[in-house]
């Protein structure tokens, strides 16, 4: 298997993580800044996360694998 290296925002601060609630708020803003590339990213690395766990993760990383987020890949 291949690890997916897209990229990503992180809502900042202490998190580091890719979110996916977060990520639908911010591929908003960043489609609407001309950053499409970036935003198809994230939904590139939630596909990965699909296709490789059977679902979204709460976030990207290990400590996650048990937890998802609310379905919102559809509409970005």
């Amino acid at each position: 298997d291949k690890v997916a290296s897209f990229p990503y925002v992180v809502p900042g601060g202490r998190f580091n993580e890719l979110y996916g609630w977060d990520s639908y708020m911010e591929s908003l803003g960043l489609i609407i800044n001309g950053k499409v590339d970036l935003a198809r990213g994230m939904v590139e690395h939630f596909i990965f996360e699909i296709e490789h766990y059977g679902k979204i993760l709460n976030a990207n990383r290990s400590y996650y694998l048990t937890r998802s987020q609310p379905p919102f890949l559809t509409d970005m």
